[in-house]
Protein backbone atom coordinates (compact mmCIF):
# COMPACT_ATOMS: atom_id res chain seq x y z
CA UNK A 1 0.00 0.00 0.00
CA UNK A 2 2.90 2.44 1.02
CA UNK A 3 4.37 1.64 -2.82
CA UNK A 4 1.01 2.90 -4.46
CA UNK A 5 0.58 5.62 -2.30
CA UNK A 6 4.28 6.64 -2.82
CA UNK A 7 3.61 6.01 -7.02
CA UNK A 8 0.72 8.44 -6.74
CA UNK A 9 2.44 11.61 -4.82
CA UNK A 10 5.51 10.77 -7.20
CA UNK A 11 3.15 10.69 -10.78
CA UNK A 12 1.02 14.08 -8.71
CA UNK A 13 4.64 15.91 -8.52
CA UNK A 14 5.67 15.35 -11.99
CA UNK A 15 2.15 15.99 -13.70
CA UNK A 16 2.73 19.13 -11.96
CA UNK A 17 6.23 20.01 -13.12
CA UNK A 18 5.06 19.19 -16.60
CA UNK A 19 2.15 21.67 -16.27
CA UNK A 20 4.63 24.47 -14.65
CA UNK A 21 6.60 23.97 -18.02
CA UNK A 22 3.37 24.08 -20.11
CA UNK A 23 2.99 27.76 -18.92
CA UNK A 24 6.47 28.74 -18.70
CA UNK A 25 7.42 31.89 -20.23
CA UNK A 26 9.97 34.87 -20.96
CA UNK A 27 9.31 38.72 -21.49
CA UNK A 28 10.07 40.65 -24.70
CA UNK A 29 10.61 44.46 -23.63
CA UNK A 30 10.74 47.73 -25.41
CA UNK A 31 9.45 49.77 -23.00
CA UNK A 32 12.71 50.35 -21.16
CA UNK A 33 14.38 53.50 -21.96
CA UNK A 34 17.47 52.35 -23.41
CA UNK A 35 21.04 54.36 -22.84
CA UNK A 36 21.12 57.31 -25.64
CA UNK A 37 24.63 57.99 -24.64
CA UNK A 38 25.86 54.02 -26.27
CA UNK A 39 23.64 55.02 -29.20
CA UNK A 40 20.74 53.02 -28.68
CA UNK A 41 17.45 54.17 -28.69
CA UNK A 42 13.60 52.84 -27.98
CA UNK A 43 11.98 50.34 -30.61
CA UNK A 44 8.51 49.44 -31.10
CA UNK A 45 7.16 45.92 -31.93
CA UNK A 46 4.61 45.87 -34.66
CA UNK A 47 4.46 42.02 -35.15
CA UNK A 48 4.95 38.96 -33.38
CA UNK A 49 5.75 35.67 -35.63
CA UNK A 50 3.98 37.25 -38.19
CA UNK A 51 1.02 38.59 -36.41
CA UNK A 52 0.32 42.04 -35.85
CA UNK A 53 0.50 42.79 -32.37
CA UNK A 54 -1.23 46.37 -30.11
CA UNK A 55 1.91 48.13 -28.81
CA UNK A 56 2.68 47.54 -25.20
CA UNK A 57 6.24 48.05 -23.28
CA UNK A 58 6.48 44.22 -22.93
CA UNK A 59 4.93 41.22 -24.36
CA UNK A 60 4.98 37.53 -22.24
CA UNK A 61 5.64 34.91 -25.25
CA UNK A 62 6.32 30.99 -24.66
CA UNK A 63 9.86 30.16 -24.59
CA UNK A 64 11.29 29.65 -28.22
CA UNK A 65 12.09 31.18 -31.55
CA UNK A 66 9.84 34.44 -32.07
CA UNK A 67 10.42 36.22 -34.85
CA UNK A 68 9.67 40.15 -34.09
CA UNK A 69 9.30 43.26 -36.46
CA UNK A 70 10.42 46.19 -35.23
CA UNK A 71 10.11 49.87 -35.69
CA UNK A 72 12.47 52.21 -34.43
CA UNK A 73 12.33 55.24 -32.33
CA UNK A 74 15.25 57.22 -32.88
CA UNK A 75 15.21 60.60 -31.77
CA UNK A 76 18.69 62.31 -32.78
CA UNK A 77 19.01 65.29 -34.87
CA UNK A 78 21.90 63.77 -36.57
CA UNK A 79 19.47 61.24 -38.26
CA UNK A 80 17.32 63.85 -41.11
CA UNK A 81 14.98 60.63 -41.48
CA UNK A 82 11.40 61.92 -42.16
CA UNK A 83 9.01 59.97 -39.89
CA UNK A 84 7.11 58.55 -42.87
CA UNK A 85 10.62 57.55 -44.34
CA UNK A 86 11.59 55.30 -41.73
CA UNK A 87 11.83 51.42 -41.70
CA UNK A 88 10.89 48.64 -40.10
CA UNK A 89 13.80 45.60 -39.22
CA UNK A 90 13.16 41.89 -38.38
CA UNK A 91 14.81 40.37 -35.74
CA UNK A 92 14.80 36.37 -34.68
CA UNK A 93 15.29 35.41 -30.94
CA UNK A 94 15.67 32.64 -28.72
CA UNK A 95 14.00 33.51 -25.31
CA UNK A 96 14.26 31.15 -22.06
CA UNK A 97 12.13 30.56 -19.47
CA UNK A 98 11.67 33.56 -16.98
CA UNK A 99 13.97 35.69 -18.94
CA UNK A 100 13.20 39.28 -19.68
CA UNK A 101 14.72 40.96 -23.34
CA UNK A 102 15.19 44.62 -23.45
CA UNK A 103 15.26 45.47 -26.95
CA UNK A 104 16.48 48.59 -28.55
CA UNK A 105 17.76 50.10 -31.72
CA UNK A 106 21.14 50.74 -32.26
CA UNK A 107 21.67 53.95 -34.35
CA UNK A 108 24.86 54.13 -36.27
CA UNK A 109 25.63 56.41 -39.14
CA UNK A 110 29.19 55.64 -40.16
CA UNK A 111 29.39 55.02 -43.37
CA UNK A 112 25.91 54.13 -43.73
CA UNK A 113 23.22 56.58 -45.33
CA UNK A 114 19.61 56.36 -44.07
CA UNK A 115 18.48 54.73 -47.14
CA UNK A 116 16.30 51.57 -46.67
CA UNK A 117 16.81 51.38 -42.89
CA UNK A 118 20.61 50.89 -42.86
CA UNK A 119 20.83 53.64 -39.93
CA UNK A 120 19.75 51.31 -38.04
CA UNK A 121 19.91 47.84 -36.36
CA UNK A 122 17.86 46.16 -33.70
CA UNK A 123 19.59 44.79 -30.62
CA UNK A 124 19.03 43.14 -27.11
CA UNK A 125 20.56 45.68 -25.14
CA UNK A 126 20.01 44.09 -21.42
CA UNK A 127 19.33 40.43 -20.51
CA UNK A 128 17.61 39.55 -17.39
CA UNK A 129 15.72 37.13 -14.92
CA UNK A 130 12.14 37.48 -14.23
CA UNK A 131 9.93 35.46 -13.38
CA UNK A 132 6.94 34.79 -15.93
CA UNK A 133 3.97 32.50 -15.90
CA UNK A 134 1.66 32.13 -18.66
CA UNK A 135 -1.27 30.93 -16.27
CA UNK A 136 -4.72 31.79 -16.86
Amino acid sequence: MNRLVGAMLLTGLLAGCASNQEFACGVVSSGARPPAEQGLFQVLVTHIDGQPVVSKASYRLSPGRHDLRLVELIDDPRLGVNLRARSYRELTLQLQPDQELLLAARFDLQGQKPDGGRYWEPVIWQRRQHSCSLEP
